[in-house]
């Protein structure tokens, strides 16, 4: 009986030993639900620990959402690896592809604007050759190694000034190289 002056007492369990199989490790991720529901069981994954990449397969989605972290669990089947043991931090490789409209644009081509957007040059045409050197607002999307997916003011058949931005400013009249690499599709 508890009463108002004795403690209360909880009977807490606590693990005295956790069974961990070797041979065959497994990973259980958090994901939000949304992602995790993209993953099927027998899947084969990309995991990275301690910096290098192995494989796993997909083994169940759990059909619950953690209350303290709002995540699903997906269960990944570890390939055997030296790499990883009980314990290590693991992440998933994955990607995710949503269509969008824009265009791939030199990293180099692009300078900073305000809120948020982002600026590259194109040259309008004029007459007889000569191009005039004009601003175009971008959304920067997505970058990959040198190049960057943008979407925005850009036209179809604007020609981007890729280099030498430095050097020139809208307004300014130019004559374009012979080797025009980017001309927007």
């Amino acid at each position: 009986m508890v009463t108002p002056s004795s403690p209360k007492r909880k009977n807490r369990q606590v693990a005295a030993f956790e069974l961990i199989d070797v041979e065959q490790l497994e990973a259980h991720l958090g994901l939000p639900a949304r992602l995790a529901s993209t993953f099927t069981p027998g899947e084969t994954v990309t995991l990275n620990v301690n910096h290098q990449a192995i494989g796993g397969v997909v083994r169940a989605r759990l059909p619950h959402i953690d209350s303290d972290s709002r995540t699903q669990t997906l269960v990944v089947s570890l390939d055997a690896s030296n790499s990883a043991v009980p314990g290590d931090l693991i992440e998933l490789s994955y990607a995710v592809v949503e269509p969008a409209s824009g265009y791939w644009v030199p990293l180099d081509a692009l300078r900073a604007a305000e809120r948020g957007l982002w600026n590259v040059l194109v040259a309008e045409p004029l007459e007889e050759g000569r191009f005039r050197v004009a601003r175009a607002s971008v959304e920067l999307l997505h970058t990959e190694g040198d190049q960057a997916f943008v979407r925005g003011t850009l036209e179809p058949g604007i020609r981007l000034i890729t280099s030498g931005i430095h050097r020139i400013a809208p307004g300014q009249q130019v004559t374009l190289s012979e080797d025009m690499a980017y001309a927007a599709p």
